[in-house]
């Protein structure tokens, strides 16, 4: 099944929804898909499942997936970390991590689920997690890049005095830990889901923390057309710079 996104009348007003492709191309009928959460061990070995040798990705993932499908779910969000990916340099590619996740991704979608593929971060980076709580845990960018995106690597260096504090609102861990206010100086550029709430409120913080905020206009959306184009045109010009993906990349 194909589908495409497609603006609809909703009770509350005009939504954009994922939808079905009909015969001639255009958005069909609306498709609600019921989603599960399938980060498991994600965050700490980079694949669904533990980090042991001779991971079965496959023989796992068939515990629980034919299940969820028969009760009705459709849609799975899979997390992935860049750190695990490459964890020593942009040519260090872990072959291993990649292969366990391309196999659950590629069993799912025969089993009939959709899969979200979340380039996921919490804290910016496991460099900035919490000395002795692991619950506190940040994952996202490997080491090598954060070195690469600062002037002066001492900058960089590990002071637990003032890292992550011992609360879990991930904004207050942002402004408080002095390590990452360093790493993180400079260009910011937000993109994703929705508009008028993750992506608002994200602007919002790093304004407040005088960050340079950049937003990929052709990377964000919302539910609601509307508060996208208010959001766009009249809020985000006020505090940041707005470009395409493309020229943000060229």
């Amino acid at each position: 099944m194909a589908y495409t996104v497609g603006v609809f009348d909703w009770p509350g007003g005009a939504q954009r929804l994922l939808a079905e492709v009909d015969e001639d191309g255009e958005p069909g009928r609306p498709v609600i898909l019921r989603g599960f959460d399938v980060s498991g061990a994600a965050k700490t070995c980079g694949t669904p499942f533990a980090g042991v040798a001779g991971l079965d990705v496959v023989r796992l993932a068939d515990w629980f997936l034919p299940e969820l499908r028969d009760d009705g779910f459709d849609l799975l969000r899979v997390p992935i970390v860049w750190e695990f990916l490459q964890t020593n340099g942009a040519g260090d590619w872990s072959e291993g991590i990649a292969a366990a996740l391309r196999a659950f991704v590629a069993h799912a979608g025969s089993l009939g689920f959709q899969v979200i593929i979340d380039v996921h971060q919490d804290v910016m980076s496991s460099y900035f997690r919490h000395a002795t709580e692991r619950e506190w845990r940040g994952d996202g960018l490997p080491e090598w890049l954060l070195r690469l995106a600062v002037e002066d690597e001492t900058s960089l260096s590990p002071d637990w005095v003032d890292t992550i504090l011992g609360v879990r609102q991930w904004a207050i861990n942002y402004n408080s830990n002095g390590a990452m206010r360093r790493a993180m100086t400079g260009l910011i550029v937000l993109a994703g889901v929705a508009t008028s709430m993750g992506v608002d409120s994200t602007a919002r913080a790093a304004n407040e923390r005088a960050y340079n905020v950049t937003f990929a206009s052709d990377a964000m959306t919302d539910l609601d057309p509307a508060w996208h184009e208010l959001i766009l045109k009249k809020f985000f010009p006020r505090i940041g710079e707005i470009d395409t993906t493309d020229a943000l990349l060229g």
